[in-house]
Formats: C-alpha cells, sequence, structure tokens
C-alpha cells in the first residue's frame, strides 16, 4: 500500500514538474529568452511587459515596438496596421526569431508577433478552399463565455466572408442580436450587415443550414456539432474545441487561433 501511494505521489510530481517546465517555456522571462536564444528560435511564446517605444519604416507593412517586462527588453515586429502607445501594458504572442532585415536593416533577436489579421486571414482563406457558399459560424466572441464582441477576430472573418458573397449564419450563446447596444452594436453591425436575418438563438439550426461549419469558440455547446453534422459538410474547427476522430460523417479541418 505505502508501495502504491509512494508511487502515486512520485508520478503527480513529476507531472507537475514537466508542467510547470512547459509553462515557462511558453511564457519565459525576457531575460531567458535572450540568454538562451539558440533554444527559443523558432518557437512560440509569450512575453508580457510594458511598451517602451514604437515606431515604423515608410513603406513597409510591419511596424516595430519594444517590450521590458523588468528582466530584459525585445523587440516585437507586428504585421497589424497599429502598435500599443509607449507605457501600455501588453502581452505579446509571437515566434522568437533571430535575424530580420527591416527596412534594409539588419534586425537581432525579436518576437514575430502573431497578430490578429494573421489569424483572420488563415481562417477566411480554410472557408474559401471547401468552395462551397452556405457557412454557418459558431461562437462570435473572442471568449466562450462573454458577450464582448470589440475587436474580436471572428467578427471580421464573417465581415470578410459576407462582403465575398458568401452566404453565412450565425449563433453565439451569449449574444442577443436584439439587446446589444454602444461599441458591441456598432462593431458588429459595421462589419456584419443584417444582423437580425443571419442570427439563430439554435446551434443545431445553423448546422443543418450550412455546407461549412466554423467552430470560433469553446463554448460547451459546440462539443455537439459532431453528432449534428451530415455527408457533405465540412467542420472547420479554429479552437480544435473536437478532434477529428469525433467527426464520423462530414470532413474536418482543424486551425489553432
Amino acid at each position: 500500500m505505502k508501495t502504491t501511494i509512494a508511487r502515486a505521489i512520485t508520478a503527480l510530481s513529476t507531472a507537475a514538474l514537466l508542467s510547470g517546465c512547459a509553462a515557462s517555456l511558453r511564457n519565459p522571462d525576457i531575460a531567458d529568452v535572450q540568454r538562451n536564444a539558440g533554444h527559443y528560435s523558432d518557437r512560440t511564446v509569450t512575453i508580457d511587459g510594458t511598451v517602451t517605444n514604437s515606431w515604423g519604416v515608410p513603406l513597409v507593412p510591419f511596424k516595430l515596438y519594444k517590450v521590458d517586462d523588468g528582466t530584459g527588453e525585445m523587440t516585437v515586429l507586428s504585421r497589424g496596421s497599429r502598435t500599443p502607445a509607449k507605457g501600455n501594458h501588453v502581452k505579446v504572442k509571437g515566434v522568437v526569431r533571430d535575424v530580420a532585415v527591416f527596412g534594409g536593416q539588419p534586425l537581432g533577436l525579436h518576437l514575430e508577433e502573431r497578430s490578429n489579421d494573421v489569424h483572420v486571414q488563415a481562417a477566411v482563406a480554410a472557408v474559401e478552399r471547401q468552395k462551397r457558399k452556405k457557412v454557418g459560424v459558431l461562437g462570435l466572441s473572442f471568449k466562450a463565455e462573454t458577450d464582448d464582441l470589440r475587436e474580436s477576430p471572428i467578427v471580421r472573418v464573417v465581415g470578410a466572408l459576407v462582403g465575398k458573397g458568401w452566404d453565412v449564419r450565425l449563433h453565439d450563446a451569449h449574444v442577443d442580436v436584439a439587446k446589444l447596444l454602444g461599441a458591441n452594436r456598432q462593431y458588429l453591425e459595421a462589419e456584419i450587415p443584417y444582423l437580425d436575418r443571419v442570427f439563430s438563438k439554435d446551434a443545431r439550426s445553423v448546422v443543418e443550414q450550412s455546407e461549412v461549419i466554423v467552430i470560433a469558440n469553446g463554448h460547451p455547446t459546440y462539443k455537439d456539432v459532431p453528432s449534428w453534422m451530415r455527408e457533405g459538410q465540412t467542420l472547420v474547427d479554429l479552437v480544435r474545441l473536437v478532434e477529428k476522430h469525433d467527426v464520423q460523417r462530414g470532413d474536418y479541418v482543424g486551425l489553432a487561433w
């Protein structure tokens, strides 16, 4: 009995240690990245700190800003149209790169930001590749348990699809179009016309009316989507809520925001 308990404690301790190591690799101090540049090169990490400077170069579609987390300072290369202002606190996810040329000038160790623009383009492209026009999008808010739609990248994905002529139907468990007010409604209406026509309160109904189904946030309801699908449909899972083997009828395309 004591041996069994001891083994269990050892296993749990090992799992906790490995989990902690994985977390530290994903969220390292800037100083650690700089000390171990070879180890972190081409890895995706998140840095958390304060913006100390930002700038751009005319006619170059990139911008730069520096982030200081108290242990060191790192340059971030962004493809976004805007950069955070000096003094702003930011959490930036990106890929560590050891060299680049920016505006004809060499750039040393830096973080290549994974911006929402890149995610939006990838999601739109994934839907377009299916070459079917009836699209159902499940989840508009970036997080599953909120109705805050401001700056949600999936709203921009829907706006792009609508603008290109796709027939889009929408569902979000926490969004009631009739009750949307202020900035939330303005942002949504700017991207998606005819809101009342395209929104449904029934997720299953959206799936039944669609040829391509997009899961855009991790609301638990959407785990049932594979069981609602039929042959000929395609599931584009932006958040990896389900696995390919869960989809017994139709096709599966997995992305990661």
